[in-house]
């Protein structure tokens, strides 16, 4: 995994890239869009945009004497997220390190989000925590990057950059995990 240097970061996150192969040449993920508002009432962050599941590192995810920013840390943290988030069940030995990124939401709220990928789990589809998310999509990764170029996909920073490079990794015909 690999981190933009140089840039102070407030927030520890992770994400889970659920990926399925649709077709020989694509793969789809799937993207959850988040609520405007918490049910708090608050801002979320990147709120009503598609994102990947995932969220803040919380204390659950740290065992004794770790450090937030450690990378079994963030996988943990992935797992939970994508569980709580989307019913979606992978052990922490599923999700593959992909790379880290930073972002900024709307808020100015500055984060350093660690990506991890895994296959859907035969068996299982998304269901989506309401109180977090307002609906979810499987988008084949060129055609998500077109939509979100063309603005016709509200999607953060960070996951364009994510889509795009899954999108590369489609083109090159890298079909290690297939």
């Amino acid at each position: 995994m690999s981190s933009s240097p140089g840039v102070e970061v407030g927030r520890v996150a992770a994400s889970a890239v659920v990926v399925r192969r649709d077709r020989a040449d694509a793969s789809a993920v799937l993207i959850v869009r988040r609520r405007a508002r918490s049910s708090g009432g608050a801002a979320a962050p990147f709120a009503g945009q598609w994102v990947v599941p995932g969220g803040l590192v919380a204390e659950v995810d740290v065992l004794r004497g770790q450090d937030r920013d450690r990378p079994e840390v963030a996988r943990r943290a992935a797992a939970r997220e994508l569980r709580e988030e989307t019913g979606i069940d992978v052990p922490t030995e599923a999700l593959d390190p992909l790379w880290v990124l930073d972002s900024t939401s709307d808020g100015g709220q500055r984060y350093r989000i660690s990506y991890f990928e895994t296959c859907l789990p035969a068996g299982q589809r998304p269901m989506l925590d309401r109180t977090e998310l307002e609906e979810f999509r499987w988008v084949l990764t060129s055609d998500a990057v077109e939509q979100a170029e063309a603005a016709d996909l509200d999607v953060p920073p960070a996951t364009l950059e994510t889509l795009r490079r899954l999108c590369r990794r489609d083109v090159a015909g890298d079909r290690s995990r297939w």
